[in-house]
């Protein structure tokens, strides 16, 4: 089963800034060990304008954050098409 990830969820997540419960973040830890996780590509300029406005800290310069939370061990970056049979398929994890 894929689980396609809200874009502040995914923020959430990899940078341990949310009051999420541990069950949460070990869930996704555990999804993302499964290639469960998926992500749309407008979640990437999203988490570039947050950062660019300043909120949302990030443990490293935002090109090298990006390139490893976007990399195909955490999450699969679905394309923008809302045609596509992977998007209706997928459920959202909702916090």
């Amino acid at each position: 089963m894929s689980v396609l990830l809200d874009t502040h969820v995914w923020l959430w997540w990899l940078t341990g800034q949310s009051s999420s419960p541990e069950r949460e973040r070990i869930s996704l830890d555990l999804a993302a060990a499964r290639q469960e996780l998926c992500l749309s590509a407008i979640s990437l300029w999203e988490a570039q304008m947050l950062h660019a406005k300043r909120l949302v800290e990030l443990p490293l310069p935002f090109a090298e954050w990006l390139r490893r939370a976007a990399a195909p061990g955490v999450v699969r970056v679905l394309p923008l098409a809302t045609h596509d049979e992977r998007i209706r398929r997928s459920r959202v994890v909702r916090t």
